[in-house]
């Protein structure tokens, strides 16, 4: 649960500063509307690939404190203050289908061509590991890619599914309400399942592959039908 940890942390943070400058709170175009752009759009890019690159640095991929990989909060520290300041200026309203479809597509299809070239590339240079941090080209390069993979598709998930999917009938009305509990007590129930599928005689690909197909309806069943209903725990779920 260490992005909960996390996420709480930003939080607490971010009310407590609003606390000390003692600001009414924020509704959503409350500053001013503004259009988004590319360039905005690069800038975000190009800060959150800084930050990665130069935390990476001392806390490369791999390492973590109190099991928060610091090497990744560069996009999240980022996103969240940038989440903060479209709201307050209307930003997403903004954001369309067709621009949306655009920044969706490029993230997905770039995203895996210049991954598998950027990784052949290292490869090629013999030594990929550099990628996972340090002063080094390998890792600066992999930072960029990583931060625009994930400025595309937050754009792009926003303008395709607010246009083409923003409905709810009771079958995801009931997922969209387990989300979270599924979120808190997923961990065992995977566990035990891949306990269960360890002396499977199977290739792992394909273990993998059942896995996921029984433990996803498993986990928002056990959610929605046991979990959410304990007296307890169904006032905080």
């Amino acid at each position: 649960m260490w992005f909960a940890v996390a996420l709480f942390i930003f939080s607490l943070i971010y009310g407590l500063g609003r606390l000390i400058a003692r600001r009414p709170a924020p509704v959503s175009g409350g500053e001013r509307n503004l259009k988004p752009s590319i360039a905005n759009a690069a800038g975000l890019i190009l800060i959150i690939s800084a930050s990665a690159f130069l935390i990476r640095i001392v806390q490369p991929i791999g390492t973590n404190i109190l099991n928060m990989q610091l090497c990744y909060f560069a996009s999240y520290i980022v996103l969240f203050i940038g989440g903060i300041k479209a709201y307050r200026n209307n930003l997403f309203a903004g954001i369309g289908y067709q621009a949306g479809k655009k920044w969706l597509i490029s993230g997905i299809v770039l995203g895996f061509f210049v991954w598998l070239a950027w990784i052949l590339i290292c490869a090629e240079s013999g030594n990929v590991s550099a990628i996972e941090g340090g002063f080094t080209w390998q890792s600066a390069g992999y930072s960029v890619w990583e931060s625009f993979v994930a400025v595309a598709m937050s754009i792009g998930l926003i303008g395709v599914f607010r246009e083409k999917f923003n409905y709810q009938n009771k079958l995801v009305k009931a997922l969209s309400d387990s989300a979270f509990t599924v979120y808190m007590f997923h961990p065992p129930i995977i566990v035990a399942l891949a306990l269960l599928f360890s002396p499977v005689p199977l290739l792992p690909i394909v273990k993998w592959l059942l896995l996921c197909v029984i433990s996803v309806p498993l986990c928002f069943a056990a959610a929605h039908f046991i979990l959410r209903r304990v007296p307890l725990l169904k006032r905080v779920l």
